[in-house]
């Protein structure tokens, strides 16, 4: 905690800062007594652990509950103007007030309702001062060596909060909100930034596989290039005579290309299944974490969320087979593209290592004249459209067919290599910017907790003789508690 506060100011537990503590600070009911099978579109709304951030009430997926049964929580109620406290997760005691349209309602188990007067404490101080790093720190160090941190009741009803004269509480609330506003500006200028980014990202990728990309480039070089059509026959011929003999060559099909966009003349276009060895990955084995397929593994072995987070290059796994483990499933070469067709559909990366992985991800090995990456970028313009062929499910999944017929716009291989070095040098230019945006939030975000830092240490606002100072509010409150306890003792 703060080891000298300024005159006047006193270090008060947030109990002592409400006249009646029991009743103005309580937690959630027990969970059994609120099912999420209890949950409804409408009705009464609860607050939830997602709903809390730092000074910021998400006011989002927001679930309800029926009146009988708010009735029956109505100790754990909440109502516009109170502050929720989270009391689970990471990082713990996130503060935020709560708006005004939420109304009333119940708040879950890991939620604690703190309901203030502001005739002694400022609620927006109060929660600023919940948020502030000495606080938080404090609430860090009741959890210390936890996987997953969580405080009880007790812990909040006894945070220690610096705590200001009345009058100094709004001074400092109204400077934090001004300078937290400059800060809200610029952060949502970073975010437009961001999104910019995104959108232009995809607009590459666009221009990359319509041919708009390398269409200068083309008129330059179109003299010594092959065309597209050519290039998938040699490639079609290729995998014939390689499978000749096998008796398990299966001829691909062409694709259905009416309504498709234009492509440049000198493109053709294929599938997937022309365009290399194609399939899903294999592990049938069940259960797939039997330790017995592991121990003393050498074969890396990766999941979709894998795929998902690779950012188009894949070199890490989740765990590794033995060979035990890869005599049910495939060791997939170097280059191999990977893609996602269960949960999100067509997350894509190129594997930098060997591995296996499951059948909701499917591999290609690009045949001679294709260009992995090049493959690569065009799932990621295609995801949209392959999400409409996924049923209406919790788990969105295409199967291999789907996604065996996606017609694939086929240049050149010199212009595919083309295409990979242009989208890749302007994607490392994104790169650098989004880099930049997140330390420009992340420094937002540190300043944020600088000016917290000075303000519940006495240094954001000069001090004011004139006010009254906490202790004689300190004092208004524990008589007020008092006077309550007295009330409540004559009333039983």
């Amino acid at each position: 905690m703060v080891k000298k506060l300024p005159k006047g100011w006193e270090e008060a537990e947030l109990a002592e800062l409400v006249p009646l503590p029991k009743q103005a600070i309580v937690d959630g009911p027990f969970g059994s007594n609120l099912k999420a099978s209890e949950y409804q579109e409408k009705g009464i709304p609860i607050i939830r652990l997602q709903n809390i951030d730092r000074n910021l009430f998400i006011n989002k997926n927001i679930k309800f509950i029926t009146a009988k049964k708010a009735k029956e929580l109505q100790r754990h109620n909440f109502k516009s103007g109170d502050i929720a406290v989270t009391k689970l997760g990471a990082p713990l005691g996130k503060a935020a007030i709560i708006p005004k349209e939420m109304g009333e309602g119940i708040i879950v188990a890991d939620v604690v309702r703190v309901r203030t007067d502001e005739k002694f404490v400022d609620k927006k101080y109060l929660t600023y001062g919940i948020n502030s790093p000495s606080v938080t720190q404090s609430l860090a160090r009741e959890t210390k060596g936890t996987t997953r941190p969580r405080v009880n009741l007790k812990h909040i009803r006894e945070l220690k909060i610096p705590t200001a004269p009345l009058n100094e509480q709004k001074r400092i609330v109204d400077k934090i909100e001004r300078l937290f506003s400059d800060l809200d500006e610029g952060e949502a200028q970073i975010k437009q930034v961001q999104k910019q980014l995104a959108t232009y990202r995809q607009s590459v990728l666009k221009a990359a596989v319509t041919g708009e990309l390398t269409k200068d480039w083309r008129k330059r070089n179109k003299h010594k290039l092959e065309p597209g059509e050519k290039l998938l026959e040699r490639i079609l011929k290729s995998r014939r005579d390689n499978w000749e003999g096998t008796g398990k060559y299966k001829e691909p099909e062409f694709p259905d290309v009416q309504g498709l966009h234009n492509i440049p003349s000198e493109w053709t276009w294929g599938t997937l299944p022309q365009l290399g060895e194609f399939g899903r990955g294999k592990s049938k084995h069940r259960p797939r974490n039997d330790p017995k397929l592991y121990e003393n593994g050498v074969y890396p072995f990766l999941q979709t969320g894998t795929v998902r987070a690779s950012s188009g290059r894949i070199n890490t796994y989740d765990k590794k087979y033995n060979e035990l483990g890869l005599k049910q499933s495939k060791l997939w070469p170097i280059g191999t593209v990977c893609i996602t067709i269960a949960a999100n559909i067509a997350e894509s990366g190129i594997l930098e290592i060997e591995a296996c992985f499951p059948d909701s991800v499917v591999g290609l090995v690009a045949g001679d004249g294709v260009s992995a990456k090049y493959i690569e970028f065009f799932i990621r313009t295609a995801k949209q459209n392959l999400d409409a062929y996924a049923p209406a499910t919790a788990q969105k999944n295409i199967n291999l067919e789907i996604l065996g017929k996606v017609a694939i716009p086929l240049p050149s291989f010199e212009e595919q290599e083309e295409i990979v070095d242009l989208v890749s040098d302007i994607f490392s230019q994104i790169d650098a910017m989004e880099k930049w945006c997140e330390e420009g939030l992340r420094r937002s975000a540190t300043l944020r907790q600088s000016i917290l830092k000075a303000a519940f240490s006495g240094k954001l606002v000069p001090q004011d003789p004139a006010d009254e100072p906490a202790s004689e509010l300190l004092k208004r409150i524990q008589a007020t508690q008092n006077n309550n306890h007295q009330k409540k003792g004559k009333a039983a």
